[in-house]
């Protein structure tokens, strides 16, 4: 190829699958195949076509039996990116109820069985950023054990999302507002797992 006759560093992976799988993997995308044949014809006819790919390739790598994530992490490896948590984006976000569910959320928590700080006098026009709301929300004995239960739960969970491939997950946690408690979650949460080595990105729907 002319990349390597022009001395350019470069490495060719032919990624191939046995015959009944991509009749298989056609079928359920429901789309015809790209040289307008019968597919079982027109793979035929592109293995063909690619048998000059094949040959130059540095690495042969059969997805037959492989899940997406499978691929994507050997994809990674090959090119030297770390398989790990470093390649799942955290994306933590409060969010009130009564604005609407969080519709981009993998994973919804609900905060409401807490006592809510709107109806204590001093915090209804704080937020959950506020070291008040905070203190009265961790006083609760219940939240306590259901936070560390939810960190923990998570922590465990995030390792099977990276090996599918997973590449961002979005956990929502939501209040009636969006203010307080749920505000107060995320803000914890995103720092649990920031101090876990995960990249995270946090967002308060509804605190304004």
């Amino acid at each position: 190829m002319q990349l390597k006759k022009d001395k350019i560093r470069n490495q060719v992976f032919f990624i191939n699958a046995d015959d009944s799988t991509i009749l298989k993997r056609y079928s359920e995308t429901r789309r015809k195949h790209p040289l307008g044949l019968l597919v079982k014809d027109g793979i035929a006819e592109e293995r063909k076509m690619m048998q000059a790919v094949k040959k130059v390739a540095d690495q042969e790598i059969d997805t037959t039996n492989m899940t997406i994530g499978e691929l994507k992490n050997t994809l990674g490896t090959l090119i030297g990116l770390p398989s790990d948590k470093k390649q799942l984006l955290l994306s933590i976000m409060s969010f009130g109820f009564k604005y609407g569910i969080a519709n981009e959320a993998d994973i919804v928590f609900d905060v409401r069985f807490i006592p809510n700080p709107n109806y204590v006098s001093g915090l209804k026009t704080k937020t959950g950023r506020d070291a008040a709301v905070v203190k009265y929300i961790e006083k609760q004995n219940e939240y306590n054990k259901f936070f560390h239960r939810i960190a923990d739960l998570l922590k465990d969970l995030l390792p099977g999302y990276i090996k599918e491939g997973k590449s961002q997950l979005t956990i929502a946690i939501g209040c009636t507002g969006g203010r307080h408690r749920s505000v107060a979650t995320a803000e914890k949460l995103a720092k649990f797992f920031i101090k876990n080595k995960y990249k995270v990105k946090l967002y308060h729907r509804d605190i304004a």
